[in-house]
């Protein structure tokens, strides 16, 4: 199937989902059902639209929303990661690593043969 026909064809049919028409829709269209993925992938669509519901916020909340945005002075503070927890990661990483060329470094004084 071409993709210039295979977008009109959804959007085709996403415009007859919003009208409420899809079923009427599928039936005008024979030639769909010898392309089943087609088909499934609008049937989908279908069911999809059948189950959403649009929601709105109550009016109590919009107001009250509206009056907290509009409140000067509101302000949001960035959470970044602390820079002593940084130098501290930084520190244990610097311990770790003398503390394994220690180890290493005995090991081959005492005449141990170590794998690289």
């Amino acid at each position: 199937m071409e993709r210039p026909y295979l977008v009109d064809l959804l959007a085709d049919h996403a415009d007859a989902l919003n009208e409420g028409t899809a079923v009427a829709w599928l039936a005008e269209h024979p030639s769909l059902t010898a392309v089943s993925s087609i088909l499934t992938l609008l049937q989908i669509a279908q069911a999809v639209k059948r189950v959403l519901v649009p929601v709105t916020p109550s009016p109590i909340f919009q107001a009250t929303l509206k009056k907290q945005l509009a409140q000067p002075g509101i302000e949001f503070e960035e959470k970044r990661p602390f820079p002593t927890a940084i130098l501290v990661g930084a520190a244990v990483s610097i311990v770790g690593l003398a503390i394994f060329l220690v180890r290493r470094l005995r090991l081959a004084d005492d005449g141990m043969v170590t794998v690289v």
